[in-house]
Formats: C-alpha cells, structure tokens, sequence
C-alpha cells in the first residue's frame, strides 16, 4: 500500500532486522515513488496473496504474501496476474534482500516466504520470450 513511512520507535533500540527494514533504501524508494499509486491484490486464495503496484521507471513493485499459519511458502507468480504474455521476460530484485534474483519467463517464485511474511520484489519486464537468443 502507498503510505508515509513513518515509525513510532526509536530506532536507536529497535532490533537489527527491525532497523533493516525500516531504514532499507530499496523499500524506501518504491514508497516515495512518484508513480504515488496505491498496490493492488492481484491473487489470493487460503494460503497466499500477491499484490503489485506500477513504479514510475516501468517496473513493478510486487509483495508475496504468505498469510497460511502452518510453514513458509513458496509463492509462485505467474506475470499473467501482471497483464503481461505467458512469454514474457522479466528481471526480478530482491527489495528485502538488496540483490538481483535472476531473469525469468512467465513466472516468477519466492522461496521460503515466512509464516505472516512478505517477499518484496521489484520486476521489470525485459522483453518476450519470442524475441530472446
């Protein structure tokens, strides 16, 4: 969702992986985003969402939302849920992880995703999978 980041800690006592998240610079600039659009739910069922938010460069901010109870999950999206080709290549970024996770086609899965977590991704569509070498 599109918010202000603000928090009512003091981040001089929060945990490490507390503070990581609040102060991660990736996490940061999809929020202040000038597309300024709220994310949408694009899938849910009993065990899982998936909710995405267009970025002012092109790409797409996207959370994997585990919300079952039992163990974490691997979350698979397809970029159909994205309007995009079931062909279609995209570059995916680890937000919480600050890497890139690879390059991929029509679909895309977290692994792992915690209990009550969040994977947060950013994924830019890099072409058709027709027109790749």
């Amino acid at each position: 969702m599109y918010a202000p980041r603000s928090a009512g800690n003091d981040l001089r006592t929060v945990s490490n992986s507390s503070r990581a998240i609040l102060l991660n610079p990736e996490a940061i600039a999809v929020d202040q985003d000038e597309m300024v659009m709220m994310g949408l739910r694009l899938y849910t069922d009993a065990q899982q969402e998936v909710w995405a938010r267009n970025l002012t460069d092109g790409s797409m901010a996207v959370a994997l939302f585990n919300k079952g109870a039992a163990a974490p999950l691997d979350i698979t999206m397809n970029f159909s849920v994205l309007g995009w080709a079931s062909n279609d290549v995209a570059d995916v970024r680890d937000i919480w992880a600050r890497e890139d996770v690879g390059s991929f086609t029509g679909s895309f899965t977290g692994h792992s995703i915690p209990v009550h977590g969040t994977g947060f991704y950013r994924v830019k569509r890099t072409g058709s999978g027709a027109n790749t070498a």
